[in-house]
C-alpha cells in the first residue's frame, strides 16, 4: 500500500511534471525491497532495519574521532536515534544500498559489530540524483566536507555530454562565472547548456557557483592522499560509477 506525498525529506519537492510523484511505503506493504525496486516506483520507506553488509559506503572520507563518538553514543539506552538515508538498487539480482546521508553513523554501527542499521530507504533514485542528495547532506562534519562535495560533484558532472567533450568540471564552473567561450573552445549552444546545468545544480545543492568553484579549486590543490582516502564497508564492496 502506498500513499502519494509531495514533500518528503530526501527528495526534492515536485509537482510530477519533471519527475514522478514520490510515494510513502507503509508498514502494511509486504513487498520485498527487490519487488519495490522492480516496480520502478519513486518511493520512500521510513525507519526500517537493513543489513549492514549490503550498505555500500562508496568513496568517502570518515572522521575517526566523530565515528568513535557516535559509536559511544549509540551504546547507551537509546541506541541509534537518527536513521541513515540510502538509495536502494538492484545488482545481479541482489539489493544493495548506497548511502546518501549517514556515513559516520554507518561506520559507528560497523565498529559496534552490528548486523543491521536503521535507515530511510529511497527507491527510484538515479545516480545523478543520488549525488545531488549527498551534496545537499554534506554539511555535518567539516573536516571531511570539501573532499566529499568535490568528489560527488565531479561524478555527477562526469555523466554529462560536456564532460565527454573534454570540458572539466572546474572549467564548467569557470564558464558559468565568466564568458570565456574561446578559451575552452565551447560553442554557444554548449556554453548555454553548461551554464544552465551549473545553475540548476547549484539551486538543488543550495550553494552558489562561486562557492562550488572554490571547493573544487581547494581540493585540487590539496594533498592527493588526503582527498583519495577511503573507507570501504566491511563485508561490502566499493562501487565506482
Amino acid at each position: 500500500m502506498v500513499v502519494e506525498h509531495l514533500n518528503v525529506s530526501g527528495f526534492e519537492k515536485t509537482t510530477g511534471q519533471d519527475r514522478p510523484i514520490v510515494k510513502i511505503i507503509l508498514p502494511t506493504d509486504l513487498r520485498s525491497p527487490l519487488e519495490i525496486i522492480r516496480s520502478n516506483e519513486r518511493a520512500k520507506q521510513e525507519n526500517i532495519d537493513i543489513p549492514l553488509d549490503r550498505v555500500i559506503v562508496d568513496y568517502s572520507l570518515v572522521d575517526d574521532t566523530h565515528a568513535d563518538e557516535l559509536k559511544s553514543s549509540m551504546e547507551d539506552d537509546w541506541g541509534q536515534i537518527s536513521p541513515i538515508t540510502v538509495r536502494a538498487r538492484e545488482e545481479n539480482g541482489e539489493v544493495y544500498y548506497d548511502i546518501t546521508d549517514g556515513y559516520h553513523r554507518t561506520e559507528a554501527k560497523k565498529r559496534q559489530g552490528s548486523e543491521t542499521i536503521k535507515a530511510i530507504v529511497l527507491y527510484g533514485v538515479s545516480d545523478e540524483e543520488m549525488y545531488d542528495l549527498r551534496i545537499v547532506a554534506a554539511n555535518s562534519v567539516r573536516s571531511v566536507q570539501f573532499p566529499r562535495i568535490a568528489e560527488w560533484i565531479s561524478r555527477s558532472y562526469s555523466q554529462t555530454r560536456w564532460s565527454e567533450k573534454g570540458i572539466s568540471v572546474t572549467q564548467a564552473f569557470i564558464l558559468s562565472l565568466t564568458d570565456r567561450e574561446t578559451s575552452y573552445k565551447v560553442n554557444t549552444q554548449d556554453l548555454e547548456g553548461v551554464k544552465k546545468w551549473v545553475k540548476d545544480k547549484c539551486r538543488r545543492w543550495q550553494r552558489s557557483p562561486g562557492y562550488i568553484y572554490d571547493v573544487l579549486k581547494t581540493v585540487e590543490a590539496a594533498d592527493p592522499e588526503l582527498v583519495k582516502k577511503v573507507r570501504i564497508a566491511s563485508g561490502g564492496r566499493d562501487r565506482e560509477q
